[in-house]
Formats: structure tokens, C-alpha cells, sequence
């Protein structure tokens, strides 16, 4: 939307659940709050306006904490290692990049991008073979990059046989826009803002 919110519900076998929001929220200096769900309705990520926040994996266990004041740790886990940081500059240098539930949902923790308006976490949400990025902060009304790092690992682990099977699995995982998504109102797209955008680019 233009003032920077972003948000996508879960089709099918989520039953119309959110599964990321991006909403204004003064009081902090991010400016955003952001959250994320898993389609069981658990809670996957969330963090504040502060740029404090956590993210989790499906079991409902911590994945990774941060807070802006004093740095956080990443835990360790199937194909990662733990790590701890302090408060930026001490923050680790290069991102965590991990996929939550694919083919459907990722994460992307840069605290280099912590700034002004604008949080260290993008949320990468994919759908019937597009994807988009939700940031916390500001999200721009442009279609995503679908071959960035974020989105790459859910978009190529999607079944690339088209049988009717497939077909049904996509149909599931519909997300429905909230209206104001490059000006289209209450619109069900295979995916999210970049369906829409990808047909009503801007001008």
C-alpha cells in the first residue's frame, strides 16, 4: 500500500489465516511492526518497532532473538550454526538466511540494514510459483526480484512437474490481498502484492 503496508493470508488449508503483516506502528524508529505465521496458525516471527524481536520454528521453539539495545543470538539447529552477537557495530556482518516452511515461507536477518526506517528482518513469502518480500519497514509498491536469495530457496523447491495434483497444492496456498495493493481492491491472487503488480505495474 503507499504508506508502506504489506499483508497476505494464508488460501485453502490455512482457511484465510494472516500469514504476514506489515503495519505502521510510531513507537519506535523503525516505524513498522511486522509478524508472520506458519499455515497451523503458530506464530513464525515478530518484531517491534524498536527493531526487537524474535523469530521461531514450527514446534513453536526460538529460532533466532534480537534485541536493538543489546544484540541476540541465533540457536543452533538442523543445517545452521548458533551464534551470539552485541549491539551493532558487534552485530554479525553477514545475513542469516533460513527457510521456515517451504515451500512457503523465509527469513532474512541483516542488521546492517537496521536504520532509520527500516528493520533488519524481510520476510520471503511464496505461493502457486511466485514470491514476494515483506520488509520491516517500508515496503515499496514494485514487483519483487524472484530471483533474490530470499526467494529463490522456496520458488525452487516447488514441484516442477504441472499434474493436476500440483495444481490442487497451489490452489491451497492462494493468499488473499488486503485492497490497496497497487490499486486493486480485495483481490485473490496466486500469491500476494507481486501478482498483482506484475499485471497493474507502476507507471
Amino acid at each position: 500500500r503507499a504508506d508502506g503496508t504489506a499483508s497476505a493470508r494464508w488460501g485453502g488449508g490455512g482457511s484465510g489465516r494472516l500469514a504476514v503483516s506489515v503495519d505502521k506502528d510510531d513507537s519506535g524508529p523503525v516505524g513498522y511492526r511486522v509478524a508472520a505465521y506458519y499455515r497451523n496458525g503458530r506464530a513464525a516471527a515478530a518484531f517491534d518497532a524498536s527493531g526487537s524481536g524474535q523469530v521461531y520454528l514450527p514446534s513453536g521453539a526460538l529460532l533466532l532473538r534480537h534485541e536493538a539495545a543489546h544484540g541476540g543470538e541465533l540457536l543452533g539447529g538442523a543445517g545452521h550454526e548458533a551464534s551470539r552477537w552485541g549491539a551493532a557495530p558487534a552485530s554479525p556482518t553477514s545475513p542469516v538466511l533460513l527457510v521456515l516452511e517451504a515451500p512457503y515461507l523465509s527469513f532474512r536477518f541483516d542488521v546492517q540494514e537496521l536504520g532509520g526506517a527500516s528493520g533488519a528482518l524481510t520476510i520471503g513469502f511464496a505461493a502457486g510459483g511466485e514470491g514476494h518480500e515483506f520488509r520491516h519497514g517500508h515496503n515499496a509498491q514494485q514487483r519483487c526480484d524472484q530471483n533474490s536469495p530470499l526467494l529463490q530457496p522456496l520458488l525452487q523447491a516447488r514441484p516442477h512437474a504441472r499434474s493436476a495434483g500440483n495444481e490442487a497444492e497451489a490452489a491451497l496456498v492462494l493468499a488473499r490481498v488486503r485492497p490497496g495493493v497497487s490499486g486493486i481492491a480485495d483481490s485473490v491472487a496466486v500469491l500476494s502484492a507481486c501478482a498483482s503488480l506484475r499485471r497493474h505495474p507502476p507507471r
